[in-house]
């Protein structure tokens, strides 16, 4: 005969229990040292009933099932990648809503990841404050190898991606916004001509987030540009320079000019790129160092909105050329290099030091590295030489 002491079956419909059990003085042990199943077993050899009343358990084996079960969730945890690459948004930005921005999902799908990970791991990972949230010991301990992880699953990726059917490779590029509207277009199509099974996750991110995600491992190739101190761990490679334009309306007073200094806009509303962009970092510096203020009407995301804005004649902008270039054709705003040499930036190339990169990747480096720029000419030989004109200019 099968028992289901704890359960009902249609050959059993009501479940054996152990509450008329306990009026059964010699059955009290049995259910303190053995539990209630041990008591059903002993109550059923002595011929006596156990229908009709609820099972309950004593404080201590109720505390040991719990203490059991914690432990059997705990060795049957798993750690999935999307929640760990949501750890690592909350881990660098220090906030559950700018992660969730990030990443594209709601604010409250990041916070309940990060509590069922808390959960999984028995321990804190986060301190929640009013404006964001700081990284515990325990969570300090946690990205590092996380970021590990990561490099491991990519190059893996990489790497096992070549005996996948018709897929030879796989590259991670993570890209600001300048290089990837100018310059990676071009180069990826040329080099996917080389290697037609080599399948390429281009991002756009900010050049702060760029370089973050080589460091956790997330992208094999990033590329940023303006004078942003890589972090360490990283090896920095030169790959192409662009030139800042300063862009106005059409009928602005300066429209007509060849060229312009920065401190010749600095009276006019500017549109900026976001606080934190590169760019404008690179101008608040230019601003600070030659004594003046700027009076930013307007902060957007995209070059993009930043040119629209200008075009509605809400102010002017300072932008690479080359993003600008089809709007200045057709005649929707006007564009005029600045003549100021940190208007000349160099784009850069960043991989984590000491990684060994997957074929795919490797071959991808040596690409974009042949396509270095040359040394810098002057601001003023390169508008001699309308240089500018020739050139696409990054974020």
């Amino acid at each position: 005969m099968r028992l289901f002491p704890f359960s009902r079956t249609p050959s059993q419909p009501r479940r054996l229990t152990t509450g008329r059990l306990r009026a059964c003085s010699f059955l009290g042990p049995a259910l303190h040292a053995g539990g209630a199943a041990e008591a059903t077993r002993s109550a059923l050899a002595a011929g006596v009933s156990t229908r009709n009343t609820p099972l309950r358990r004593t404080r201590s084996e109720r505390g040991g099932l719990a203490h059991r079960g914690k432990e059997t969730e705990r060795r049957a945890m798993r750690l999935d990648l999307t929640t760990l690459r949501i750890f690592l948004s909350v881990y660098n930005l220090r906030s559950l809503t700018r992660a969730a921005e990030r990443e594209h999902i709601a604010p409250s799908a990041v916070s309940k990841r990060i509590h069922d990970l808390e959960l999984d791991l028995d321990t804190p990972l986060f301190r929640r404050h009013p404006r964001g949230v700081s990284p515990t010991a325990a969570g300090e301990a946690l990205v590092r190898h996380v970021q590990a992880l990561f490099a491991n699953v990519n190059r893996l990726e990489a790497d096992l991606g070549a005996y996948a059917s018709g897929v030879q490779g796989q590259i991670r590029i993570h890209a600001h916004s300048s290089a990837v509207v100018q310059y990676l277009p071009g180069d990826i199509s040329d080099f996917l001509r080389q290697h037609p099974g080599v399948r390429i996750d281009l991002r756009e991110e900010s050049t702060n987030a760029v370089l973050q995600s080589v460091v956790d491992g997330v992208a094999d190739i990033g590329v940023y540009g303006g004078n942003v101190q890589a972090p360490p761990g990283t090896r920095v490679l030169d790959y192409r320079r662009d030139h800042l334009v300063a862009v106005l309306p059409t009928d602005h007073e300066l429209a007509g000019r060849d060229s312009l200094a920065f401190s010749e806009i600095q009276g006019s509303d500017h549109i900026s790129l976001e606080t934190g962009s590169s760019l404008q970092v690179l101008l608040a510096g230019a601003a600070e160092a030659a004594g003046m203020r700027l009076s930013v009407k307007i902060e957007v995301t995209t070059f993009q909105a930043a040119w629209r804005m200008v075009e509605a004649g809400l102010g002017v902008a300072v932008m690479p050329k080359g993003v600008v270039a089809s709007a200045v054709e057709e005649g929707r705003v006007v564009a005029a290099p600045l003549t100021d040499d940190w208007a000349h930036r160099r784009l850069s190339i960043c991989v984590r030091e000491g990684r060994d990169l997957a074929a795919p990747a490797r071959r991808m480096l040596e690409h974009l590295t042949a396509a270095a720029a040359a040394p810098f000419p002057s601001a003023k030989d390169a508008l001699l030489n309308h240089e500018w004109k020739d050139a696409p200019a990054g974020r």
